[in-house]
């Protein structure tokens, strides 16, 4: 998997919050309306701690942090 570093991370974010779903996309793929919220939320927060905890995790545990942490 290709590391992805938090810049470019935010970008994709803001991207995705800049063109809102069209109706067309909303009948094809009718999760499109809450991954826009998520994006729109995430834009919010800072994600730089999370980002941390995530390449911490990895470090000490050899596996992807999102997923370990998601987990639980």
């Amino acid at each position: 998997m290709k590391a992805v570093s938090l810049d470019d991370l935010q970008a994709n974010i803001a991207r995705e919050v800049a063109r809102p779903p069209s109706a067309a996309t909303l009948k094809r793929k009718p999760e499109a309306f809450w991954l826009h919220k998520l994006y729109s939320y995430l834009v919010s927060i800072d994600l730089a701690p999370i980002w941390e905890q995530c390449h911490f995790i990895e470090e000490e545990h050899g596996e992807p942090g999102a997923e370990f942490i998601l987990r639980g």
